[in-house]
């Protein structure tokens, strides 16, 4: 393993645990300890922690803070009351998305939670549109944990001591300043799951309605005297829209031709 990757503070209980360590965007990481299905339904069934500690902790402080950052992310932070956090996007000058983050409102400013990949440009995007008075700190010194699954507030209880009770009374994106616990990340886990089984029941029950519709639409169209004359565009099939008592417009090219693409609209939608 390269001498280069950095290690979190927790790298040497990796390894004792038996982890299998790859580099990560510059840092040495634990992808497993053996069995991933096994570990995937321990945290689904019971909880599980997680190392972070290579995500990026920015501090913004000062009073031109919150103007500073109204303009760069996508969350209104002047709305967030100290111990308040909100999930958003930092954007580029045309409204793209440079990274995703969370910002925590603090007692004496906020703290930016960023990804490991993107750093080096989240960095360099803050410095860059620095205005005012505020001053912004990189805490690489600091490390995280990410406790998850349905146990992860009773595992994390004995390290938070008398402060457990308070971090279980916690409403979704809300956290405790000392020591900034926080249930951010077990709220947008459990919210994120939530949100993607309604989406999966909204597709398939949308697509099935879609399809009936455009099913429906079909067979009205392949059963009518319309449908002869697109299939078959000739004097003959003309004369039956007549015998049918349709009226034929003088130039039917156009006509010819929506119907045509309202058949094929309609097959492709149902396939």
């Amino acid at each position: 393993m390269s001498s280069a990757l950095k290690r979190t503070p927790l790298a040497a209980a990796h390894e004792a645990a038996g982890a299998k360590m790859v580099p990560f965007f510059g840092w040495e990481m634990p992808l497993h300890y053996g069995s991933q299905l096994e570990e995937h339904h321990a945290v689904r069934g019971r909880g599980g922690i997680f190392d972070v500690s290579h995500m990026t902790v920015v501090d913004i402080s000062g009073i031109d803070a919150t103007a500073y950052l109204q303009r760069l992310l996508t969350q209104d932070v002047a709305t967030l009351a100290p111990g308040q956090a909100s999930y958003g996007a930092l954007l580029n000058q045309a409204g793209g998305v440079i990274d995703d983050l969370i910002a925590y409102r603090r007692e004496e400013g906020y703290r930016l939670i960023v990804n490991a990949a993107t750093r080096e440009g989240d960095l360099a995007w803050l410095e860059a549109h620095r205005t005012g008075n505020l001053e912004i700190t990189e805490r690489a010194e600091l490390a995280m944990l990410a406790v998850q699954g349905p146990e992860a507030l009773a595992r994390a209880a004995p390290w938070l001591g008398a402060a457990a009770p308070a971090l279980a009374a916690l409403p979704p994106f809300a956290f405790l300043e000392d020591g900034m616990a926080t249930r951010v990340a077990y709220a947008m886990a459990a919210g994120r799951n939530r949100e993607l089984n309604r989406l999966m029941h909204i597709g398939v029950f949308g697509g099935f309605t879609l399809g009936l519709i455009a099913f429906c639409i079909m067979l009205i169209f392949a059963l009518s005297p319309v449908s002869q004359y697109v299939l078959n565009p000739s004097a003959e099939s003309n004369d039956r829209l007549v015998d049918a008592g349709c009226p034929v417009i003088g130039d039917t090219t156009n006509l010819v031709a929506s119907a045509r693409t309202f058949w094929l609209l309609a097959t492709s939608v149902w396939v």
